[in-house]
Order: C-alpha cells, then sequence, then structure tokens
C-alpha cells in the first residue's frame, strides 16, 4: 500500500505541474475550484454574481457595480460599471470588460459583499479615467473592449476598436499593467483592421478551451482559431470558419448557410463543441465536433429553423423559445446558455441541442418566452451579455478556466 501511495503522489504531482500547459488551473464542480455563474447586465450597468446555481429559487446573488437590485445608474470608480459586457472566473480572480469606460475589472477573489471595489483596472492608469487609449494607442490602452478570458496564470482581453487581443503571458498584478504580447497588429501601436491570417477587424470575444485559441472576427466575418495558445507577436491564425480563405471578408459569403458568418460575436468551447453567435444572422452555430478544417460546415443551428434562414425576432409579437435576435453570451456547462440581449433575456437548453431550430426549454429575466421588455429588479436584465458559468460542468478537469 506504500508504494502505491508513494506512485500515486508522484502521478497527481506531475499532473498537477502540467495542468497549466493543458490550459487547466483545476477541478470543477467535483473538485477544487467552487462553482460560479456571472452575468454582466449590461443596459443596467451591473454584474450578477452567484455561487450557486442561479436556476434555484434559493440562490440569491452579489450584485457588482450598483448598491443594490434597483439602482442602474452607469458609474466609474473602482466598483463602477459603464455597459459591463463579458466576464469570467478563473477559480482566482473575477474578470469584467467596462466597455464604455475602456477598461477591464479585476476582482483578485470571489466577492462577498454588493458594490465590492475591484482590486486592478487594465486600460487606464487609474480607476476614475475612462478615456479610450488613454496616452495614446499602446500595451496598456484599450477602446471598448469586450471579451476577456483566463486560466489564472494568463489573460487575454479582445480590444474591440483597436481590432486586436491583448495578451498578458503572466497574470496582472499592477494597475495599468502593459500586456506582453499583441494579435491582429504588428505591434502594439498601430490599430487598422485587416484581413489575413493575423488580421483583425473589430472583434467581440476571446476563449482558450486548453487547447483551442478562438476569436470571433466581426468585421471580418470569420471565426480564426489557433491550435494553441499564442506565444508571438502578431501571430497567425491556423484555421478560420467562415470564409473560404483568410483574405476574404464578406459577411455571409456564398449566402446564409452552415459554413457562412455574417457579425460573429461571442465564442464558446468546452474542447469538443465549440459553438459561435451571430448578431446579423441572428442564430447559433454549433459545431458537434472541434472543426479541423477551413469554412468546415456546422451541424446543429439554434434560432432559426434551418442554415439557409435567418429569421430572428427583436422585441415584436413574434418573440418565442425557438428565435434570437443578438446573441451576445454563450456559455455551455451541460446546459446551453444563450444572452438574447436585445430581447432581454437570457435563454436556456438543459441539454446540448440537437436539431435546427429547437426551442429553449427556460428563460431567464422575463416572464415568459414572449416579453421582451428590460427590467431593473432582481429578476429583470436589459441587454445582458457574456455568461461565466461552471455550475453543471462535468470533472474532474476542465480546460478555459474551470
Amino acid at each position: 500500500m506504500g508504494e502505491f501511495l508513494r506512485i500515486a503522489l508522484i502521478f497527481l504531482s506531475l499532473l498537477l505541474a502540467l495542468m497549466p500547459e493543458m490550459g487547466c488551473i483545476g477541478y470543477s464542480v467535483n473538485g477544487l475550484i467552487p462553482v460560479a455563474y456571472v452575468l454582466p447586465d449590461s443596459g443596467n450597468n451591473r454584474v450578477f454574481v452567484y455561487r450557486s446555481d442561479p436556476l434555484t429559487t434559493t440562490a440569491t446573488p452579489i450584485i457588482l457595480g450598483q448598491p443594490d437590485m434597483t439602482s442602474t445608474a452607469p458609474n466609474v470608480g473602482a466598483a463602477g460599471f459603464n455597459g459591463p459586457s463579458d466576464a469570467f472566473y478563473d477559480g482566482s480572480h473575477i474578470i469584467i470588460s467596462d466597455n464604455n469606460n475602456n477598461r477591464v475589472l479585476i476582482w483578485n477573489s470571489f466577492p462577498t459583499s454588493n458594490d465590492q471595489p475591484a482590486d486592478l483596472v487594465l486600460g487606464q492608469p487609474d480607476f476614475q479615467t475612462t478615456t479610450g487609449n488613454t496616452g495614446g494607442i499602446s500595451a496598456k490602452s484599450m477602446s471598448s473592449p469586450l471579451g476577456v478570458w483566463s486560466d489564472g496564470r494568463r489573460m487575454a482581453v479582445a480590444d474591440r476598436n483597436n481590432s486586436r487581443i491583448l495578451i498578458w503571458q503572466t497574470f496582472p498584478t499592477a494597475i495599468d499593467q502593459p500586456a506582453t504580447l499583441v494579435l491582429g497588429q504588428s505591434s502594439f501601436s498601430t490599430a487598422v483592421g485587416s484581413s489575413s491570417a493575423q488580421g483583425l477587424n473589430i472583434l467581440w470575444g476571446v476563449f482558450f478551451d486548453g487547447k483551442h485559441f478562438i476569436v470571433p472576427d466581426e468585421g471580418n466575418a470569420r471565426v480564426l482559431i489557433w491550435n494553441s495558445f499564442p506565444t508571438q507577436m502578431d501571430q497567425a491564425a491556423d484555421l478560420e470558419l467562415g470564409q473560404p480563405d483568410m483574405n476574404q471578408h464578406a459577411g455571409n459569403n456564398g449566402g446564409v448557410s452552415a459554413s457562412s458568418l455574417s457579425n460573429p460575436t461571442e465564442v464558446f468551447s468546452d474542447g469538443q463543441h465549440l459553438f459561435v453567435g451571430e448578431w446579423s444572422n441572428q442564430r447559433l452555430l454549433i459545431w458537434n465536433n472541434f472543426p479541423t478544417v477551413n469554412r468546415q460546415p456546422a451541424d446543429v443551428v439554434i434560432g432559426a429553423p434551418s442554415m439557409t434562414t435567418n429569421n430572428g425576432a427583436c422585441t415584436n409579437a413574434s418573440v418565442a423559445a425557438n428565435n434570437i435576435c443578438t446573441v451576445f453570451g454563450v456559455n455551455y456547462d451541460g446546459r446551453l446558455f444563450v444572452s438574447d440581449a436585445i430581447n432581454n433575456r437570457v435563454l436556456v437548453w438543459k441539454s446540448l441541442p440537437t436539431s435546427n431550430g429547437q426551442a429553449a426549454d427556460l428563460v431567464l429575466g422575463q416572464s415568459s418566452f414572449s416579453t421582451f421588455a428590460s427590467g431593473s429588479a432582481a429578476g429583470g436584465y436589459s441587454a445582458p451579455r457574456q455568461i461565466f458559468s461552471n455550475v453543471t460542468a462535468t470533472g474532474p478537469i476542465k480546460p478555459g478556466g474551470y
């Protein structure tokens, strides 16, 4: 028994040492990292943070950005938001992109009280400054940042208006700490949109699933994929979806189909499945196995009855459980969450959808599938954005930060 225990401990130490290189930082709900559900409620300038399943009646959120459930005004400072957009929890840090304040806020531990101030700010020299590209375009500046991702030791931000991805190769520990790598630009001082294997043009999200680094390149109507975490300045992507080659950028190139994209917004992967939300096509595409070739067609579409239609519903009488106006957030933890921002709701599928146009099982933020008004009370949303959830993620080890 003693020899067996010694071998088991050696194996465990080797596994823990390798986990950062695998994109893993710990265990899921079944192990070391506690569960979390984080939802930026952008129009109400607040973020819901749960330590339990938000679908249960006993779940009580912490509210960041506001002192209570009824306040909605935009603000600045270490506790304020003006259009919070993306959220990520890496097991140690809560990271929120504060879009209209042109910054990213970081909490170095899980918040425990409403309106708790952040510990760090990136993109600005202090907690009071809000100007885009303060001091000029640099490794420290941001202009309308959206997507955020971390595994606890590295961090990436989609710097939307600067058409670039900023990467910190070690997790930031100081206010206004500069990034160490940039994708989409030849240097930290340029912000020109372009279409090539290295170019980006107005982008939304960013995600790393432990193997694939994924960026929805909205202005080029495509998704770029790096088959490992980028380690070089302006590194070229390995794969793209939505275009026939790396130099094209027409929306719905070839028409609306399983292979085309128009204004892709948010992405998510659990290492096997890939989810891509689209703004203009008002749908979510699902690949049941992660794509391995350029322009690989998706397997399932949500929000439309077929791959060749895009008939979403935006705040009108036809809003229902099987349509979407805008996908501004997506997360899959065994259940699929989709932020239908313009309809002020989050749609939930209790399991992975398997058929085109499949209706959602639940709706959050609205009293029914046919309502869409914005709300500011505990159960109401106004333009909800990118979701983080590991509540029902299966273990023992998960990539991408949980």
